[in-house]
């Protein structure tokens, strides 16, 4: 469960790179400009998103690390869910839940480790995430 969250961070980043052609087909852009634009735009409101929610997402661990990382995945599946409606700016708001949630899992996840790690085994545990 942990291991999952601290590869939805790196897979949030790299998933748009083999759709970009796909992505261009399907919302038929009008020009060649207006479809890199787009795909800029696609990419970076994904890291945007990664930003605000590692940035904002300390102070909600103090409802449990656990129960915060079980809200995240609840977030991921939203942001999949809302990923599907073929509308360009409904895309756009579904990559950026899903940058939220990878952004609060590069919090969650080590600090979630952390805890429950043995002592002896705190060094390997956290470099792996």
């Amino acid at each position: 469960m942990v291991g999952i969250g601290a590869i939805n961070f790196g897979y949030a980043i790299g998933v748009f790179n083999s759709l970009q052609v796909e992505f261009v087909r399907v919302f038929e852009f009008k020009s060649v400009e207006e479809a890199d634009h787009a795909k800029t735009f696609m990419t970076t409101i994904s890291s945007i998103g990664m930003a605000i929610g590692a940035l904002s997402s300390g102070p909600l661990t103090r409802f449990g690390k656990k129960n915060c990382i079980h809200m995240t995945n609840g977030l991921v599946i939203l942001a999949c869910g809302i990923q599907l409606i073929k509308v360009y700016g409904v895309v756009l708001a579904g990559r950026f839940l899903f940058g939220l949630a990878g952004g609060a899992f590069s919090v969650f996840v080590p600090s979630f480790i952390n805890e429950v790690t043995p002592t002896e085994l705190k060094g390997p545990f956290g470099s792996a995430t």
